[in-house]
């Protein structure tokens, strides 16, 4: 598949998942909920685990990953720990909803694993495809 091709889908793949992870954790509370069988700490953690694959993705085609991977990661890390952390203070003003450290840390740990997962996989496949 073509480079830019790859990247323009990698891009998309970051804004849906975040779009996704923004509307799942800002609606107000009683709208959107976590199954019962499903800890919360655990719901938040999958849906911040598909925001860093999408970031693994990004990562893995992104020409300054190549060029200076420490800062490119650092810059992944930051996004995770950013996203989690407003989410969490803007839920202060939105009805039925509560913001905790303990989800803080389920999204941060749930981005930063969907990530350290996903890379791996994604850098061997591209790899394999000549990407």
């Amino acid at each position: 598949m073509d480079p830019r091709r790859l990247r323009a889908i990698s891009r998309a793949a970051v804004a849906v998942s975040a779009a996704v992870t923004l509307a799942l954790t800002l609606a107000p509370g009683g709208w959107i909920d976590s199954p019962p069988a499903i800890p919360d700490g655990a719901a938040h953690a999958v849906v911040f685990a598909v925001f860093g694959a999408s970031l693994a993705l990004a990562y893995a085609t992104s020409g300054t990953a190549r060029r200076s991977p420490r800062r490119a990661l650092v810059m992944v890390l930051l996004a995770i720990w950013l996203v989690a952390a407003s989410t969490e203070l803007l839920q202060e003003r939105i009805p039925g909803r509560q913001p905790g450290f303990a989800d803080w840390a389920a999204n941060v740990t749930g981005g930063v694993l969907g990530f350290l997962l996903a890379g791996p996989v994604l850098r061997a496949v591209l790899r394999r495809r000549g990407g």
